[in-house]
């Protein structure tokens, strides 16, 4: 959490609510990247939406995000990743 806060602290990343359908290509598109680090998903629409404006993805190597994402994007362990932000360890330069 210290690192959540710090990063809102600096602008440097945004937290958001529910957003109408018709903003999502915009928010994708000016995204440096979208980091969808989910132990459960259904199929990974916002990683199909993120890619179709362009945009990279960070995702998890489980459920069927790999499917989804294939080749384009970076493929991750929750689990660990988890692990490292709570201990203040990640880092995103």
């Amino acid at each position: 959490m210290k690192l959540l806060k710090h990063w809102k602290s600096t602008n440097t990343f945004k937290q958001l609510n529910y957003l109408a359908e018709e903003d999502l290509p915009k928010l994708y598109s000016g995204a440096r990247f979208l980091a969808y680090p989910s132990l459960f998903e259904g199929f990974g629409l916002p990683i199909l939406e993120s890619l179709s404006c362009g945009t990279p993805v960070i995702t998890s190597n489980v459920s069927s995000m790999p499917e989804v994402v294939g080749r384009a994007g970076i493929l991750v362990n929750p689990e660990i990743l988890k692990n490292k932000i709570s201990h203040g360890k990640a880092f995103i330069g």
